[in-house]
């Protein structure tokens, strides 16, 4: 059996008649493709970097979202240990909380900065949302919503592929 190309009409006879003239044929070529062309490239350049990036960092990355905040007792004490400990073995994790005003202040920027630090140095990346508590129903509402828009973008940020979420 053969295989018979059929043209237009038209294309067969642009074809034909600068089949002779291969330096226009590769111009026009080139400006009529030309998008075409660079999109295959960077596509190509995109998934290229995508392996590379798997090759060197084999490690899965997880949200790890919570309602507590991290500078509350009972997430420091039973979440961030469990927390380290994987992330020195395969995982990378973006913890993301809600914290009080209150502990906030309490806190300080110093200590903050020295808590985010500590998590980094353990291969976890701490973020965190004002928790509302008043109006009681709508502020919920508003800080389920906000969380979602964050988590959404810390997913797409850090290429999460798993999310855990605590109550």
């Amino acid at each position: 059996a053969r295989l018979r190309l059929i043209l237009p009409m038209n294309l067969r006879a642009f074809i034909k008649d600068n089949m002779n003239n291969q330096a226009r044929l590769v111009k026009i070529c080139l400006t009529q493709f030309g998008g075409v062309l660079v999109k295959t490239l960077r596509s190509s350049l995109r998934l290229l970097s995508l392996v590379r990036s798997k090759d060197i960092k084999n490690k899965t990355k997880v949200l790890f979202l919570s309602y507590n905040g991290l500078l509350e007792p009972i997430l420091p004490s039973q979440a961030v240990p469990y927390l380290k400990e994987l992330a020195e073995k395969k995982y990378e994790f973006v913890l993301f909380t809600y914290e009080k005003k209150r502990d906030l202040r309490k806190t300080g920027k110093a200590v903050l900065r020295n808590i985010r630090s500590s998590l980094r140095c353990k291969g976890i990346e701490w973020k965190y949302l004002i928790y509302h508590k008043y109006p009681l129903f709508l502020s919920t509402l508003f800080d389920l919503a906000a969380g979602a828009i964050r988590a959404l973008c810390l997913i797409y940020k850090y290429r999460i592929g798993i999310v855990h979420v605590r109550g």
